[in-house]
């Protein structure tokens, strides 16, 4: 947890410091990743799932959890005809996401004033809603800023009008960088990456309602994402997170499997300690 975090962070890329050892680990054991294969329909069986995927032969599994995103979702469950439950169809129907949200990763000339926070969060300034310096979060960006000098800035704004594009997101960021760290209005940007999309889910009010849980009328199908309704409270990563959690728990105990313990805060009171959870037994 870098210094001036209020959150635990990974300190080097998630692909060098997460995905990749994970899927070495997964596939010492049998896992086969199939990355760039689309699903065109999910089936119940009387005994599993099938999958009918983009050129290839219809496949059968013990069970699938689908964690996509929302839209990902909505067209794939409308997709598959034996997903027939009207009020799981309903729920899933239901879901809507959020306005669009930007990203904008720089690799600029000129190093941000000495003693900036890792991340700040930022309002008054037009779209900007936060700055992160990464070369006091990432191992892999302040090995660059060692190579090279400058800084690694990233930029957020969350809940942009749809009718913005990314030239006007870009022209009413850099002021407001500017604005807030003046010592980078003179900065070249040496190369940069900028990300604009609308796949967060929302929540209006009323939603809960109709919101789908991990469990669904399929006893071999589950969901997990940011988007499904949970029994603990959280926020979208950790939603994301603790949903995969008891999806996996779900179909362990179809074939009388033990679960993983979830940790969650409690949901009531003041004091910050945990207690554990098992979602396999009581959720």
């Amino acid at each position: 947890n870098p210094e001036g975090l209020v959150f635990d962070i990974a300190t080097a890329p998630f692909s060098t410091a997460l995905w990749h050892p994970l899927v070495s680990k997964l596939e010492a054991q049998g896992v086969r990743f199939a990355p760039d294969t689309e699903v065109l329909q999910v089936k119940p069986l009387a005994t599993g799932m099938a999958l009918e995927v983009r050129g290839r032969a219809r496949a059968d599994h013990d069970a699938v959890v689908l964690a996509t995103d929302v839209s990902a979702l909505k067209r794939l469950v409308s997709a598959s005809d034996g997903l027939s439950d009207s009020r799981f169809c309903q729920s899933i129907d239901s879901l809507a996401v959020t306005r669009p949200f930007a990203v904008w990763r720089m690799w600029i000339d000129t190093p941000v004033a000495h003693g900036r926070a890792p991340f700040a969060g930022t309002t008054g300034v037009g779209l900007l809603d936060n700055i992160s310096i990464y070369e006091l979060i990432e191992d892999e960006s302040k090995n660059w800023v060692d190579r090279h000098g400058g800084s690694i800035v990233e930029l957020h704004a969350y809940a942009v009008s749809p009718d913005r594009d990314e030239t006007s997101i870009r022209e009413e960021l850099l002021p407001a960088m500017h604005k807030l760290y003046p010592e980078t209005r003179k900065a070249r940007i040496l190369q940069d990456r900028f990300i604009l999309s609308q796949d967060c889910p929302a929540f209006a009010p009323g939603s809960d309602r109709l919101r789908p849980t991990v469990w669904t009328p399929y006893p071999n199908l589950t969901l997990a994402g940011d988007f499904v309704k949970l029994p603990l409270p959280s926020a979208l990563m950790e939603r994301a997170c603790a949903s995969g959690f008891i999806a996996a728990n779900r179909l362990l105990a179809n074939w009388g499997l033990k679960s993983e313990p979830i940790y969650m805060v409690p949901p009531s009171g003041l004091m910050p300690s945990r207690f554990l959870h098992r979602p396999a037994v009581t959720v």
